[in-house]
Formats: structure tokens, sequence, C-alpha cells
């Protein structure tokens, strides 16, 4: 058995290759962060009031904020009508996307999905103010058009009706005319972006049997921000996904064939290889481009749950990779032998998987759902994320400390080949480095992997203290529905850049597994002396420089390197006599593993 491609491959074939795949990762780095727009854009609406009408006696459907027929509008809270109108019969409407230059602006595929939250503005009054969590039911319609010169909407979703809670904390200053401090309520959610225009009414009805809408004080008037992602971001995304989908399929195929040609069965870490490579193939898998001509409303929970699969798989092989190079006496070599450490892996995805099938699962379904609507979902929430926080944190220090062993087993290691030859000393530390090489660059996926997460959950919650900073339709790719890239060249955008350059780092490290761990087909070439002979065991006996002693000590190092237990034999050290076979085996055997450093 002549080991990994790792072990074998010359030193003028492997450092390209490892410059090239390096550079490739890194690309991907800087496109994210000098070409590629931001991944999330927003727009803050300011609700327009309207006074709800009735045509012989039908109540008229869609309340739009601008156009040709526009609603019959208030002016907000101080207009004089609004004292001879009861609150249900008021209206808030909110068009987007909003206007520009009094050109009306579209919508695209491309921005692949949209929500929205509103923030409830309430006035501080000294006899009218919101009470502590105080009881919600807004009345929604969504309605939509795919001609800006047309007048009729159609409908999405008319007469939802939606239970929330407000939660306001009071102003610093106790005057009148101050506003409350209230959280952003999430509104809905559509995985899919398939219309131009969207129209949005809401309205309050207050319910004195049931509580709602009434305890929620002097009611100002309500934002609604809506974000979507940017068509920019979107072509990236899915031209980097299409290219390494078309780069991993070959290698995972030409990997399969190794091991399958192998006279022996896969080993586990073989297995977890392609396995790995399988759930990459899944996450790039470039369907993607069919929401472009077609409405996938399920896009967001297929893309969570492909994305969870590949990093559940992902952080498995780390656990598995490291402890392989940990060369001690453990027998590993299956599932049942990593347990305990992988336990707090599928702990952690379980929770997930079951917290995103409720939250956008549901979703699918009916997009104003959310488990943080109500105490009990909330509780349930935070439960479900705190349990799996915790067991990723576990996880995290179970792999440190299993990579901290293996790097100290090594050394360990290193130390002994000083009684070996000069020449392989300088073959096996060789094999040394390219194996550090791996470890560490697997611990540097893995600290990429946690501080892509740590900057994505910041940026998704950036609204919350962002809101200001409106981005319009023009910068983030759709002018009258054509896309525009805005390139900002200026500032490195280091969101983005995480998002793709850890994208394309995970790929990245399939590939050189996918590679680098394939069984290698040739026998690695070793050492050669000054009179053109491999300087193994039996050079050094037909050598007048090599003494028993020094030659005992050779074979013992190998022995011990190698973590195979071996029958001990009586070598007899006579002139010109051949080394037994099975010692020939003990002191190759560094080269012949088929995975890893045992």
């Amino acid at each position: 058995m002549a080991g990994v491609i790792l072990e074998n491959l010359s030193t003028k074939k492997l450092v390209p290759i490892c410059i090239l795949l390096m550079a490739f990762s890194l690309t991907c780095f800087i496109i994210g962060g000098k070409l590629v727009p931001d991944p999330v854009h927003t727009q803050n609406a300011i609700g327009n009031w309207c006074k709800r009408q009735f045509v012989n006696n039908t109540e008229v459907k869609w309340y739009p904020s601008r156009g040709k027929q526009p609603c019959d509008r208030l002016d907000g809270p101080d207009d004089k009508r609004i004292s001879t109108l009861r609150a249900e019969d008021i209206v808030f409407s909110f068009q987007y996307p909003l206007p520009r230059d009094n050109e009306e602006k579209l919508m695209s595929r491309w921005f692949m999905y949209h929500f929205a939250i509103v923030n409830f503005n309430i006035e501080y009054k000294q006899n009218n103010n919101p009470g502590e969590n105080a009881k919600l039911k807004l009345i929604v319609s969504v309605g939509y058009k795919d001609d800006p010169k047309s007048d009729q909407w159609l409908t999405l979703h008319h007469e939802r009706e939606v239970d929330r809670t407000l939660q306001c904390a009071p102003p610093s200053t106790l005057k009148d005319g101050y506003r409350w401090e209230c959280d952003f309520i999430d509104l809905f959610e559509f995985g899919s972006m398939p219309h131009k225009q969207y129209l949005v009414n809401i309205r309050l009805p207050p319910n004195p049997q049931t509580g709602d809408n009434i305890n929620i004080g002097y009611l100002s008037g309500i934002d609604l921000v809506w974000f979507a992602q940017t068509g920019g971001f979107t072509l990236y995304f899915m031209v980097m996904k299409t290219v390494f989908f078309a780069m991993i399929l070959p290698l995972t195929i030409w990997n399969y064939k190794r091991v399958s040609d192998l006279n022996r069965p896969a080993v586990f870490l073989e297995k977890l290889s392609l396995t790995l490579a399988i759930s990459a193939l899944l996450l790039n898998l470039p369907i993607d481009w069919l929401t472009l001509v077609i409405e996938m409303k399920f896009m967001l929970l297929w893309s969570d749950i492909r994305q969870g699969l590949f990093l559940t798989v992902l952080l498995c092989y780390w656990v598995v990779f490291a402890s392989e190079h940990m060369m001690d006496d453990v027998k590993r070599g299956q599932l049942s032998s990593y347990y305990k450490q992988l336990s707090f892996v599928m702990f952690a995805s379980a929770l997930m998987f079951v917290f995103d099938i409720c939250e956008r699962g549901i979703r699918i379904m009916n997009p104003f759902f959310t488990l943080w609507a109500s105490a009990t979902g909330t509780k349930v929430a935070k439960a479900f994320l705190g349990l799996a926080v915790a067991s990723a944190i576990i996880y995290f220090l179970t792999l440190a400390v299993i990579v901290i062993k293996a790097i100290y087993n090594i050394w360990k290691k290193k130390s002994q080949f000083k009684f070996m030859a000069k020449g392989l000393q300088v073959h096996y530390m060789s094999i040394i480095y390219r194996f550090y090489f791996a470890l560490m660059f697997s611990v540097v996926c893995s600290i990429l992997t946690v501080a892509a997460f740590a900057m994505g959950q910041i940026y998704e919650s950036r609204w919350r203290w962002e809101l200001d900073d409106e981005v319009d339709v023009d910068e983030v790719g759709v002018v009258d529905g054509q896309h525009a890239w805005d390139v900002n060249l200026k500032d490195f955008k280091v969101t983005t850049a995480f998002q793709l350059g850890v994208y394309g780092t995970w790929n990245v490290y399939v590939m050189v597994m996918l590679i680098f761990y394939a069984p290698s087909h040739k026998q690695a070439a070793l050492p050669v002396d000054a009179d053109g002979n491999e300087e193994d065991e039996r050079v050094e006996l037909t050598s007048l420089s090599s003494g028993p002693t020094t030659r005992s000590r050779s074979a013992a190092a190998v022995s011990t390197f190698s973590t195979e237990d071996a029958t001990d034999e009586t070598v007899n050290l006579t002139s010109g006599q051949q080394v037994s076979d099975q010692h020939q085996a003990q002191i190759h055997s560094l080269s012949s593993r088929p995975s890893h450093l045992d």
C-alpha cells in the first residue's frame, strides 16, 4: 500500500497546487470585499394614513399610497377628520419599492427573498401611554402588481389576522411629544421575489373583549422596513456556487474511483471524505438559477437545510481528521469511536433543524408566522438556540483539545528521528510538515467558520440600530427592471468578504482533502545517498559507517514512530545479511498508511 497523495507527491507539484488553491480562496475574499454589493439592502417606508372607504356598501379592497387612484389620505393623527373616524376606519398604507426622482422603481427576481418588520411610533402622553406587553392584532393585506402603469393590485394575502405583542420602554424625558422606545415587530417573510411592486395595508381595530389594540398609547405613525438580498450579491454568489460545483464533482468521482480500485475496504476517513464531498455538492447544487424563471417559496428553507447538513458533516470531519493524527495507541476507524465528540454536533444540528422547520418551514404556507410572536414561542426559541450555542462551544473546546494533543504527539515523535539516518530524517520530516499543513488548514477553516457566523448574526441584526442608513434600489441592483451592479472599489466590505470568502474556503478545503488524501498508487521514493543507493535500513547494513548500535536505534525509532503493533524480532547484524520482511514492513509503515500518521 502506497499511502496517500499528500505523502508521495513531489514538492515541485505540491507547492504549485497549494499556492493555486490558497490563491483561489483569497480571491473569494477580495471579490467579496471589493466587487460584490452588500448581501442585504433595506428601505424604510413611512406609513400613509388612509381613510377606509366603501362603494355601494362594499369596502374598497386596496389602499395604495400613490398612483392614479391613491387612497383618501389623512394628515396623520392631527388631521381634523380623525375625531370623526373610528380606529378601525384608519388604514396604514405602505407601497414599495420607494420612488426616486418621481420615478417608480421595480423589484426583481434577483432579490431572491424579502421580509418586513414594523415599528410603532408611540408618543408620550401623560394620560395615554402603552401598557406592558400590550396585545396587538394587525389586519394585514399584501398585494402586488407587475405592470407599474396599471392601477390594478392583485392579492397575495387579504385581511390576515396577525397577533403580536407591543413592548416599549419609556423615553428618557417624560414629556409630551417624546417617543417611547418600542421593539420592532416581525411582520412577514416571503421566500421569493416574483413581482415588481408590493402594497401592504394594515388596520388596528380595537376589541375591548379580548384587549386587542386597546392599551397601546398615543400612536403617531407606523414605519415598515423591508429587507431583500441585493441583485449583485445574488449574481456573484450563484456564479460561485456553479463554479465550485463544476470543480468538486469531477474530483469526487476521481477520489471515489481511486478508493474503489484498492484491494482493501475503504477506511473510515476515506468514507467520511466522500460524504463531505457529497454534502458540498449538495450545498453548491445550482438550482438557484431556477428561481429566476419560476417561483420557489421553499428556497430559504432548502438553503438552510443543505448548509446545515454540510456544516454538520464538516464539523464531524474535523474531529475525525484531528483524531486520526493523534498517533496514540487508541484504536479508531469507525463512527462509534467518536460518539462522545460527535454527540454535541448531532445534538446542536438536530436542535437547529427543528427550529428551522418550525420557523421557516411553517412560513412557506403562512409567511406571517413566527415563534417569537408569543411568550411561549420566544422561550422555546431561546431554549433551542441556547442549547445549540452551548453544544457548539463544547464541541470547539473538544476540537481544540484534540488538535493540541495531535500536535503534541507528533512533536514527541519528531524527537525520535535523531536516531535515524540523515536521509530518512529529511524524508519523514517532509511528511510531518505536510500533515502539519493539512491540520493547520483545518484549524484556520474552523476559526473562519466561527468568525463568519458571528459576523453574519451581527449583520442580520444591524437594522436594530442602523435603520437610518437607507439604501436606494438603484444602488443595489435594479433600475427600471434592469440590473445595475454598484461596484464600490474604495471601501472594503468586511461582512461580504467574510461571507463569500469563508464559503470559498469551505469548498477549497473540500478540494484539498479530496486531492491530497486520496489513495496514492505509487510508493514514495526514499532518499538516495552519495553512492546512489536508497537510504533504507538495507543500505545502512552495507555502509561502513553504520554500526550495529546506530542501525538498531534507527529501526527502533521508525518502529516506535509507527503505532502499529509488531512482534519483536531478533536481527542478526552480520555483514551482508538482509533485513527480514517483517522488519522491512515496520520501517516503511509510515509511508504505507492509507490516510493518516498512525
